[in-house]
């Protein structure tokens, strides 16, 4: 017989933030990006590639096969493009954790960064945007769902890579355009401690072509939602 059932609404702590671990950026050759970092304790991974925009590359986890998603690539056919892949509170990480991009030609640079204390549900928003010539470029406005959220950014470069970007972003990694093998590109990242609208631009890059893509990703339990736990239960099924 059931005897009780008491469910009550908990005013459970949010993450205070989502904090920032690992990075590394290479390049590997013209058809390929292979890039290592440690993971071990990430529930999101960031992977940003800069490369000659055609059909859709694929991005795979060599090490332990999580699965990964594709965010909409930035660009213009024949140009560079930029795009995220990311990687929600994954099945495994380690110390030794390596992802890939691969397609032929594509000229590829990549980028990683692991993080910790993002939502289930961390991917908010993105967006991008190219220009056909300039030194400068940003990416589009987004607005973060709450407080300490993460935004990430990242831009191409037919050149020198973007050397600044304002908005109080960091620039995590970033690569030369290296003939025969890379193009340039950089990536960027911001907790932002309040929701507000941000639209960083990227700057110093060599006058061309550019291409790139801004993402949001909720810190665990930032929509402000509070929880319900079953706190006891005797007898009979629920």
């Amino acid at each position: 017989m059931r005897k009780l059932i008491l469910l009550i609404a908990l005013a459970l702590p949010a993450f205070a933030t989502i904090t920032q671990g690992n990075h590394a950026g290479t390049y590997t050759n013209a058809n390929n990006c292979t890039v290592v970092l440690d993971t071990t304790g990430a529930d999101l991974i960031v992977f940003f590639a800069s490369y000659q925009y055609s059909t859709s590359p694929t991005m795979v986890d060599l090490t332990y096969g999580n699965p990964v998603i594709a965010l909409p690539k930035q660009g213009e056919t024949g140009q560079l493009a930029a795009q995220f892949w990311i990687v929600v509170h994954p099945f495994y990480t380690g110390s030794s954790h390596s992802f890939q991009i691969a397609m032929t030609g594509l000229y590829p640079s990549c980028y990683v960064r692991a993080y910790s204390g993002s939502s289930l549900g961390a991917l908010a928003s993105s967006t991008g945007a190219y220009v056909t010539s300039g030194t400068s470029m940003q990416a589009g406005s987004v607005t973060p769902d709450g407080t300490n959220e993460l935004v990430v950014t990242g831009v191409t470069s037919t050149g020198t890579t973007a050397t600044a970007i304002d908005s109080s972003f960091a620039i995590t990694n970033s690569q030369n355009t290296v003939g025969g093998s890379a193009n340039g590109g950089a990536m960027a990242d911001l907790v932002e401690t309040s929701a507000v609208t941000v639209n960083p631009t990227w700057s110093g890059m060599a006058s061309g072509h550019h291409a790139a893509a801004i993402a949001v990703f909720r810190a665990a339990d930032s929509s402000g939602a509070t929880p319900w736990k079953l706190l006891s239960y005797s007898g009979g099924a629920l």
